[in-house]
């Protein structure tokens, strides 16, 4: 079968590997679509960071290290199941692609995002979305109803990213959706890309452009009074270790906040809301679609290149889906 394999910084190939075997304990899944995520565009420029190599050695719940089989946010239909196991094949299926010892401390109190070895499909090894097909355990399987949009559905991952990010109180473009269907009524979004806020008009109350409104001298007013119970939010993905003043925060009283991905409580839930239709329109989000053999010329080398002309583009194995 086909695979979009990372070798190294730059270096991503559309090749022929085997395809995962049936076993008693995985469910086979048929991918359908599988979206970039920002993770998978930092390996490209600048990676390895997460995936696994020969200086940090293999991953410790996979046993595997480069070249991976990229693609997190992604879903599919089951081929073949455990009989134990309550899906049927053609079932429709959200996948949750993180892995997580259960063993650690982390996971003992139940914080699995926190997992001292997590790792990820798409990432740490165990195949990936951008592929045909994958074999996952059947608690990574999220059963969705019969007739949903599973191009939409690979925007799941991603704003199960955004409903923790929520429940923390930072906001994001895929957080725009969450806090809609969490039914808030008036949201401002500051985005700098022209496509982004022509995409957003439709679905805030307002998006501006931060070149154009100083939002610093907006602020300048609040600064001075940002004793305890103010605050200032934003989404923010850190790629390398950044230093604090943390003067700023104790003599103020301020509390500087963090999430990491989410756990399965966030994922079943944006499953549900989303089963619901309370994520309507989140397919405008979906910039562009490919195929599985244009992921490198159309989707990495696009987003690298014209990063703010794309939201979320997402690739398919299957040519009849485009």
């Amino acid at each position: 079968m086909k695979a979009a394999r990372f070798y190294a910084a730059g270096d991503i190939r559309v090749e022929d590997v085997d395809p995962p075997r049936a076993t008693n304990d995985k469910v086979l899944v048929e991918v359908e679509w599988c979206g970039i995520c920002g993770s998978d565009l930092n390996e490209y420029v600048r990676g390895p960071y997460a995936i696994p190599d020969e200086k940090n050695g293999p991953h410790h719940i996979t046993g595997e290290m480069l070249p991976v089989t990229l693609g997190h946010e992604f879903s599919g239909r089951v081929v073949r199941a455990p009989p134990t196991s309550s899906l049927v094949p053609g079932q429709p299926v959200a996948i949750d692609p993180r892995f997580f010892c259960s063993s650690c401390p982390a996971c003992k109190e139940t914080a699995t995002n926190c997992c001292r070895h997590v790792g990820s499909l798409g990432l740490s090894g165990g195949g990936g979305g951008l592929s045909e097909m994958v074999s996952v355990h059947p608690a990574m399987l999220h059963p969705l109803p019969e007739g949903t949009d599973l191009a939409a559905a690979a925007l799941i991952e991603p704003l199960a990213v955004a409903w923790r990010a929520v429940k923390r109180r930072p906001i994001g473009v895929a957080t725009v959706f969450v806090l809609k269907a969490e039914g808030c009524d008036m949201i401002l979004v500051s985005e700098k890309a022209a496509r982004r806020r022509e995409f957003l008009a439709d679905v805030v109350h307002a998006a501006f452009d931060p070149t154009e409104v100083n939002i610093c001298g907006e602020m300048q007013g609040t600064h001075g009074r940002s004793w305890g119970g103010n605050r200032c939010m934003a989404l923010i993905s850190i790629w390398q270790f950044q230093k604090l003043q943390y003067e700023h925060f104790l003599l103020k009283e301020l509390t500087f906040k963090t999430f990491l991905a989410y756990d399965e409580t966030d994922f079943k839930e944006v499953v549900a809301a989303f089963g619901s239709g309370r994520f309507a329109g989140v397919e405008k989000m979906i910039t562009r679609r490919i195929s599985l053999d244009e992921i490198v010329e159309k989707g990495f080398k696009e987003l690298t290149e014209n990063p703010g002309d794309h939201i979320k583009i997402i690739a398919s194995p299957k040519i009849r889906l485009l």
